[in-house]
């Protein structure tokens, strides 16, 4: 058998005595890197030294007689004690804190086991059989006491010597940055285990980088940008180690100063607007405006770069300042201007002006803060007019007719114009009425009257005054206007004035027009590039003519023609004669002229009134004053004679005629001797005739004025009747 010492580099080797009794022994130790150890001896066990560590050792003994010899039962094998770790030495990733461990056995093969105590004694352990060994979960901040030990199923080596690890610093943790509106910004934080000394990374939205290194707790940035959001981290060092980053947090530094202070005065309102160049890391400021002569004080807030200060007193003097406020400071610019406000406005205005001027006085009280003044009219049609003056009175000039203005006054300082008076209202004499137009239709005894009107106007009046002194009127609220009770043959003179409430116009051009006349000739008004051009243009319009005063009508009875006649005529009138039944006046016969007279033929028996009418391009005018004409009877019809020869007489009858007042009947025998009757009705007796004598027999009617042509005639002879 054989024995090892772990703690030396012996073995023991025993056996039994060989049988043969020989004189020595010799126990051999062959390693598995081929060294060879031996121990002799006489007696059955002997030790044999200098055995190297780390090796698998075979073990045989021999007899001195008997050559190689091997006493039965004497082979086995040994394994020595591992070899003590020579060298470590340790790699610490400081991210991870991850530890590698290496170190040298000799050259041996063997299982090794690192041990790491910390300064409280945990102990935490890496097995490894390649002298290597890596911990993957120390912990930050430790100190760890290492050694690798050799070890295998029998025996353990002496531990390799003692070294020490710290791990990488723990992250700081519960970092705070504070501000102080003096630009100093001052970071704490925890301490952190294993941490040597800090360092505080400061980095701004604009890439500004700033860092501050101290071994407390605590680390002050007096240069840091003012106006910046800045990102603040901390790390922890050792000699050989970084921390890992502490979470991140934010800073907002001390804001920038605005500049550029500027203040715009709005004269007219006693407003001012505030400018200013903003300063970074401002969010809101703050503009106010303090009177230096007046207890006054006006502010608005924004956050931009302008803001309006309002309700300014006119005629004083301010200290302008703004001030930003950042998150947690205000900025710390002491800039500021001073403004002056716009004069005061004048007080008592009034104002004095005729309807027959186009200029109005104005006078006012001084006000505050005044060096001048400007008087101003402005008309509800967009004229405007000014005087400028020092004292405290001027007139403006040249306003508008028709329009109503509003006056007021301001005080002027420089180029400072400030807000206006109260108003004063003036209502100017209405515009003369232009391009005034005269309508008379055909046949009309109305005539329409129309203008056009500039500015304003309450009410007008149109005079027309006619040839023959008389004078008509109308009045109207619009630019139309009706005249009636026009004449014929007369020519109107017309004119329109227009009023306001206090005032009227001029009148307007006098524009002619003549009834039965058909030219007219209007005023145009228009504009050529701004230059107000007037146009006489004549138009063709036709109007009724007038008709004769007197006509007369003469009837030839014998052609049964009325002869119409009247005293003069028009050039270009068709003049119509008409005799209308005096029972239709849907009939008539006519006949026309441009002359003085034509012949009418009528018919015969009908009773006509007869009139002139005048005609001019389709317009006919009034009819004249009628003539009563009664034409001839019509020729009487014969009907038969019947002879009585007891009486020596004849009875003759007829058909009554249209117009007939009295019938006359006639018997004419061959000696020329004439036998009559008359009658009113279709009958009459001629008596005193001689028997057997030849008659011819007629009948004509009569009226007052005519008549008729004689019947056809009937001969007869006593107790004979023959027809011709």
């Amino acid at each position: 058998m054989a024995q090892l010492d772990c703690n030396s580099d012996m073995l023991a080797v025993q056996w039994d005595a060989s049988a043969n009794n020989p004189d020595s022994y010799t126990a051999l130790a062959i390693g598995t890197d081929g060294t060879q150890l031996s121990c002799s001896t006489s007696s059955t066990s002997c030790t044999i030294q200098n055995l190297r560590c780390g090796q698998t050792y075979s073990i045989a003994v021999i007899t001195s007689n008997i050559n190689c010899g091997v006493i039965e039962g004497s082979d086995y094998q040994i394994e020595t004690a591992p070899c003590q770790p020579q060298s470590p030495t340790v790699q610490l990733e400081c991210s991870t804190n991850i530890a590698t461990v290496i170190w040298d056995n000799n050259g041996a093969d063997q299982f090794d086991v690192v041990t790491a105590l910390n300064f409280t004694g945990g102990a935490m352990v890496c097995n490894s059989t390649n002298r290597s060994c890596t911990f993957a979960q120390l912990d930050c901040g430790e100190s760890y006491l290492l050694s690798v030990v050799g070890f295998n199923g029998n025996c353990t080596s002496e531990p390799s010597e003692s070294f020490n690890l710290n791990t990488a610093p723990c992250m700081p943790t519960f970092v705070v940055a504070t501000t102080n509106c003096d630009s100093i910004t001052t970071v704490s934080w925890d301490s952190a285990r294993g941490a040597s000394s800090y360092t505080v990374h400061a980095v701004s939205t604009s890439g500004h980088n700033s860092t501050c290194t101290n071994t407390d707790t605590t680390c002050s940035f007096p240069d840091l940008d003012c106006g910046q959001n800045y990102t603040i981290t901390v790390t922890a060092e050792d000699d050989n180690c970084v921390s890992l980053t502490s979470a991140p947090i934010t800073v907002t530094t001390v804001p920038c100063p605005h500049s550029d202070l500027q203040a715009t005065l709005d004269c007219s309102t006693d407003s001012a607007l505030i400018s200013w160049t903003p300063g970074r890391g401002n969010l809101i400021y703050n503009a106010s405006a303090e009177g230096f002569d007046v207890n006054h004080q006006v502010s608005c807030s924004t956050p931009g770069s302008t803001c309006n200060v309002t309700n300014l007193h006119c005629g004083s003097r301010y200290q302008v300042t703004v001030s930003g406020e950042g998150l947690t400071c205000s900025d710390t610019s002491d800039e500021w201007i001073a403004l002056e406000t716009a004069p005061c406005p004048p007080t008592q205005v009034s104002i004095q002006s005729s309807c027959d001027s186009d200029t109005v006085s104005v006078s006012w009280q001084t006000s505050q803060g005044s060096v001048s003044y400007m008087a101003v009219a402005e008309s509800s049609g967009g004229h405007r007019a000014t005087c400028n003056t020092s004292s405290l009175a001027c007139d403006i000039t040249h306003l508008q007719c028709g329009q109503t203005y509003q006056i007021y006054v301001s005080g002027v300082d420089g180029d400072c114009i400030g807000s206006r008076s109260e108003v004063r209202l003036l209502e100017t004499a209405p515009c003369v009425p232009q391009n005034v137009q005269t309508i008379l239709e055909c046949q009309a005894t109305v005539l329409d009257i129309t203008w056009q009107q500039t500015g304003q106007a309450h009410h007008y009046h149109s005079t027309v005054r006619s040839s023959d002194g008389q004078v008509l009127g109308c009045d109207s609220n619009t630019t139309i206007c009706q005249v009636p009770n026009i004449l014929c043959g007369l020519t109107y003179s017309v004119t329109v004035v227009a009023y306001s409430q206090t005032c009227n116009s001029s009148q307007s051009s006098v524009q002619h027009v003549t009834s039965g006349t058909h030219i007219y000739i209007y005023k145009i008004k228009y504009l050529v590039f701004q230059y107000l051009v007037v146009s006489n243009i004549s138009f063709l319009h036709s109007l009724a003519p007038c008709p004769p005063d007197v006509i007369f009508a003469v009837l030839d009875c014998d052609l049964n023609t009325v002869s119409v006649s009247w005293d003069s005529s028009v050039d270009g009138v068709l003049y119509i004669a008409q005799a209308f039944y005096s029972n239709n006046n849907n009939d008539y016969y006519m006949c026309n002229t441009t002359e003085t007279s034509c012949d009418i033929t009528v018919t015969c028996g009908m009773d006509y009134n007869v009139s002139v009418v005048p005609l001019r391009d389709g317009c006919t005018g009034e009819n004249s004053p009628v003539q009563n004409v009664t034409a001839a009877p019509c020729v009487p019809l014969m009907l038969d004679v019947e002879m009585d020869c007891l009486s020596d007489s004849a009875w003759l009858t007829w058909e009554e005629s249209a117009g007939a007042e009295l019938y006359i009947a006639t018997a004419t025998d061959s000696d020329g001797f004439e036998y009559q009757c008359n009658s009113t009705e279709g009958q009459c007796t001629v008596e005193q005739l001689q028997c057997g004598r030849f008659y011819n027999f007629i009948v004509f009617a009569s009226n007052s004025q005519c008549d008729s042509p004689m019947s056809s005639t009937l001969q007869t002879e006593t107790g004979k009747r023959l027809r011709l």
